[in-house]
């Protein structure tokens, strides 16, 4: 056997991973990669699970590591739940990242459109040989692929998870539209969204009946976010911040994110606060443009356009003001985590914010998501600075209800609640398997 636990069977990767904390014996024993070479059937190589657990797969579009499935695993009940995790594309970061805590991963490996079709039978036949009783799909490419395939396998229960739904209608391009209102509307059997608004723009935008939607909020690492343990000085030094009143902002480098109004609005409150500076932390794209308006506005010594970095929240502690200026979002996990360590937060009116930031209570929602709309939210928040301590400890208090426990319960029970449901309607559940 080679070092890590790796094996060669038949040129199939099986991989033999640390039991994760709590998994019964039975559970994470055998984890195996998809067999991806072409024509070839997913290989689970995982043991039979007992007849009365539900088996649930997460099916993604890519193999990047989330968050989202870390703490999905780790807060899973293992005596009444197997846990697959699969994604479309090749294996990677997420399927390494799994196997350590011992989930059975799959990938099917279709790195192109053309190879959609092949992989969408080759789902479906594993979806019925590991005898899956729910497939909930995340990511657009994933979700129809997903979809279809679980429909062609008798799948009893198959759920559309809103997470990308946000920014479709943005592009305004009718067949994307379309495609993923196929998605949500006649391939699933119900919708998850993030957030109310969410919802609202499943049934307003999509036409979906409101009570196919469910909102089940996200959960956050709270032990991670703790303002306790995190530490921004370090940050500060890294970067000579030290002093300065820092206007921070942790986002992808896209479009939908907003940034460039951001810089804008920050250009013309620039010469008022002398000793702020703006700090964007990047997570993912290209932010080329984004530095080129920098340039073109003389603020190359005042804002920092920067990598991903993993120390999010040390990063965050580092911030004075945290300011969200997306166009749209599902949720907003990012207004939530600085909420987590006690940040006071401007942000626009999108995902979750509505629900959870209150003016001049633990927060401020801006009234629009143009630069003029989010200086003059800044300038509010900047007019309140003695009142940050009291701000950052409502919002703190605001973002504890978003436990990772309750975010998974909620899902199971929904698992649950809706099998026996479909269960009602001639299919049978899993512990009526023979």
């Amino acid at each position: 056997m080679a070092a890590g636990g790796r094996v060669s069977v038949d040129d199939r990767s099986v991989c033999v991973p640390r039991r994760a904390p709590g998994l019964p014996p039975d559970v994470g024993a055998v984890i195996a990669q998809a067999h991806e070479t072409a024509g070839g059937a997913p290989n689970s190589g995982a043991l039979p699970s007992p007849a009365n657990r539900i088996r649930v797969l997460h099916f993604i579009a890519n193999s990047q590591p989330l968050e989202y499935f870390r703490l999905l695993v780790r807060f899973t009940d293992w005596s009444r739940f197997d846990v697959y995790v699969g994604s479309l594309d090749r294996s990677g970061r997420l399927q390494e990242g799994l196997h350590e805590l011992g989930v059975r991963t799959l990938a099917l490996g279709a790195v192109r459109r053309t190879q959609y079709l092949a992989a969408t039978l080759r789902l479906a036949w594993w979806l019925r040989h590991n005898q899956i009783d729910v497939v909930q799909v995340h990511l657009l490419e994933a979700s129809l692929v997903g979809l279809t395939a679980a429909r062609l396998a008798g799948v009893p229960l198959t759920i559309f998870t809103g997470h990308h739904s946000h920014e479709v209608p943005l592009h305004k391009r009718r067949l994307l539209l379309e495609v993923d209102r196929l998605a949500a509307r006649p391939l699933c059997d119900h919708v998850i969204a993030p957030s109310m608004e969410m919802k609202e723009t499943f049934t307003r935008v999509y036409g979906c009946s409101r009570d196919k939607v469910e909102v089940i909020y996200h959960g956050l690492d709270l032990e991670r976010l703790n303002p306790v343990i995190a530490d921004g000085s370090r940050f500060r030094a890294e970067y000579g911040l030290e002093g300065r009143l820092v206007l921070g902002a942790i986002s992808r480098y896209f479009w939908v994110k907003n940034l460039e109004a951001l810089v804008r609005a920050f250009a013309m409150i620039a010469s008022e606060v002398p000793n702020a500076m703006l700090v964007i932390v990047g997570g993912g794209g290209d932010p080329t443009g984004l530095a080129s308006l920098v340039r073109s506005l003389d603020l190359s010594d005042r804002v920092l356009l920067l990598p991903p970095r993993t120390d999010i929240a040390d990063v965050l502690a580092a911030f004075d003001l945290f300011v969200h200026p997306a166009l749209a979002e599902s949720f907003g996990l990012a207004v939530l985590e600085a909420m987590a360590l006690a940040r006071p937060v401007v942000t626009t009116p999108v995902g979750i914010a509505r629900e959870v930031v209150e003016d001049r209570v633990s927060g401020l929602v801006a009234r629009g998501k143009d630069p003029e709309s989010l200086r003059r939210a800044i300038a509010e928040m900047l007019a309140a600075r003695e009142r940050w301590p009291e701000i950052g400890t409502e919002a703190r208090r605001r973002a504890l209800a978003f436990t990772p426990e309750k975010w998974v319960w909620t899902h199971e029970q929904r698992y649950t609640d809706w099998l026996e449901a479909s269960s009602r309607r001639n299919r049978r559940l899993p512990h009526l398997r023979p």
